[in-house]
């Protein structure tokens, strides 16, 4: 969550916002459909509130913005 979403995702778009509560949503998601217990669930959920200030910081950080730079070229290639 800190390094790949933000090398992926514009800190512009609404969806980097969004990123940990939809997480957050996924994991409660998983863990239900799984049988993952309740302690385990919070525990994910935890990691994602102690992560999420360091995922904001790291939207403007220069090596993933270049990270970020170069998926863009790629994708858009691919594209092409």
């Amino acid at each position: 969550m800190t390094w790949g979403l933000p090398s992926c995702v514009d800190p512009r778009d609404p969806a980097y916002a969004s990123a940990p509560r939809v997480f957050g949503n996924f994991i409660r998601f998983w863990h239900d459909r799984h049988g993952i217990g309740d302690e385990d669930t919070t525990a994910s959920l935890a990691a994602v509130s102690r992560w999420e200030a360091t995922y904001f910081q790291r939207g403007d950080d220069p090596v993933i913005a270049r990270r970020r730079a170069r998926t863009r070229r790629i994708l858009d290639a691919e594209s092409a």
